[in-house]
């Protein structure tokens, strides 16, 4: 059975003007928040065993209306992972886990386009890098992993906004619906025996777009109107 659990209800604006428009000299504040669970459950052969994965991702950002619903912005994010996935050893399932953090920092643009009756639509052009470290303990293999990876993103986020009232409003879309991406991995394998650590770096380019798996982008937000 797979459970999906998306939390992006945080985003939070702090504005000097409450008109139908965002004002040129609007200042926002904001962030997001993203759970992800899955688990699955399988009866075997050889032997019954169960899969999980879990993360949670936090996005702050701060972003400056340079013109009547343009803005530009930056943001910062923390994530965390952890994931087990058995593995069969002689007559035994035993269980590897990887243990993930990552950090980042991105630069954005945003456009609305009024399409009256309190609804807007959007697109968010996104360039950010990020940094993390995976621990592998263990693998089959008896060894225990290192995985270093940087990464450089080029993305861009359609959706659609509802203003509930000229204060709050709700947001929907896909984040990174397409996508160039720059990856840097450096992978060490240590022996739990203690013998010589193996280690090698590769490097991938990748053009692609989020429809194959639409659901892991999709995220729903809320933004908050504050001022006179």
């Amino acid at each position: 059975m797979k459970m999906h659990f998306y939390l992006l209800a945080l985003l939070l604006s702090v504005s000097f003007f409450s008109q139908a428009q965002i004002k040129k000299g609007t200042v926002l504040l904001g962030g997001n928040v993203q759970f992800y669970s899955q688990k699955a459950e399988s009866p075997g052969p050889p032997l019954p065993y169960t899969t999980k994965n879990t993360s949670f991702g936090l996005t702050p950002s701060i972003g400056f209306a340079i013109k009547d619903n343009l803005l530009e912005g930056f943001d910062l994010l923390y994530a965390h992972s952890t994931s087990e996935q058995p593995y069969l050893q002689g007559s035994q399932i035993l269980v590897a886990r990887q243990r993930t953090n990552g950090y980042g920092a991105g630069f954005f643009l945003r456009q609305y386009k009024n399409l009256g009756s309190r609804f807007y639509i959007f697109m968010q052009g996104r360039l950010g890098g990020s940094y993390s470290a995976s621990k592998d303990e263990p693998q089959s293999s008896g060894a225990v992993t290192d995985i270093k990876e940087t990464n450089i993103t080029l993305g861009f986020y359609p959706g659609i906004s509802y203003a509930i009232t000229n204060k709050v409003q709700l947001e929907t879309g896909f984040q990174n619906l397409l996508f160039a991406s720059y990856d840097h991995q450096k992978r060490t394998d240590q022996p739990q025996s203690g013998g010589t650590p193996s280690s090698y770096s590769s490097n991938s380019f990748s053009l692609a777009t989020g429809l194959s798996n639409s659901f892991s982008g999709f995220v729903i937000g809320f933004k908050v109107l504050l001022g006179s």
